[in-house]
C-alpha cells in the first residue's frame, strides 16, 4: 500500500483502525491484478463506509445473510438502502428485497416522480418501448414526435385486467371525456 505522501505502508490487524491517510493508492506489477478485499465473518456485512467530518454519509458493500450488494444511506447497509443488487440479478431502487427485474419504491416522501424518462436528440429513438419476446412493439412513447402509441392493437384495459375489446373500460361509475380543443365535450 502506497500512501499519499509516498511511503509504502504495510497494514496488519493491529494497525487497521489506525491507518490514515489523504491518498491510498493500490497497484499492481506486470499482469496480477490489483484487488481489495473485505473479508467479513460469514453472513455479516462486508461494507465501506464514507464519512464527511466523523459522520458517516454512505455505506457500500455486501450483505451477507443474502449475498445482495447494497448502496445504503449511513453507516449500515440496512435499514436505509438506496440501491439493491440480489444474487438473483433483480434491482431494487429504495427496496431492500426487489421482486422483479427493476422495482422501484416509493417511500412516501419523494416529492418527484418514481421514473422519468427523458429523450434527446433529433434520430426518432424512443424515450420507452415496451417489446414482447418475438419483437412485437406493444407501448412506445416517442420522445421526439411526442406520439404514444400501441402499435400491435393488442386490447387495453382499464380498470380491468381481461380486456374484451381494443378498448376495454370498467368502473361502477363510467366516465370519460372526448374534447376538441375546447369547443365542445360529451361525458359518457
Amino acid at each position: 500500500l502506497t500512501t499519499g505522501d509516498g511511503s509504502a505502508t504495510t497494514l496488519t490487524p493491529a494497525s487497521y483502525a489506525g491507518f490514515k491517510a489523504s491518498t491510498a493508492t493500490f497497484s499492481a506489477s506486470g499482469s496480477t491484478p490489483t484487488w481489495l478485499k473485505i473479508n467479513a465473518t460469514s453472513g455479516e456485512e462486508g461494507r465501506i463506509q464514507f464519512q464527511d467530518g466523523g459522520t458517516s454519509k454512505w455505506a457500500v458493500g455486501n450483505k451477507g445473510s443474502d449475498d445482495s450488494f447494497i448502496i445504503s444511506a449511513g453507516a449500515a447497509l440496512t435499514p436505509s438502502p438506496k440501491l439493491t443488487i440480489s444474487s438473483a440479478g433483480t434491482v431494487g431502487i429504495n427496496q431492500s428485497d426487489p421482486d422483479a427485474l427493476l422495482h422501484i419504491e416509493d417511500d412516501a416522501t419523494l416529492p418527484r416522480h418514481l421514473l422519468h424518462l427523458k429523450g434527446g436528440g433529433s434520430s426518432g429513438n424512443y424515450g420507452m418501448l415496451v417489446e414482447a419476446a418475438n419483437g412485437t412493439d406493444l407501448f412506445k412513447i416517442d420522445t421526439l414526435t411526442y406520439k404514444v402509441t400501441m402499435p400491435s392493437a393488442y386490447p387495453v384495459g382499464i380498470g380491468t385486467d381481461s380486456p374484451v375489446s381494443l378498448l376495454h373500460i370498467y368502473s361502477s361509475a363510467p366516465e370519460f371525456t372526448i374534447q376538441d380543443g375546447g369547443s365542445w365535450a360529451t361525458n359518457a
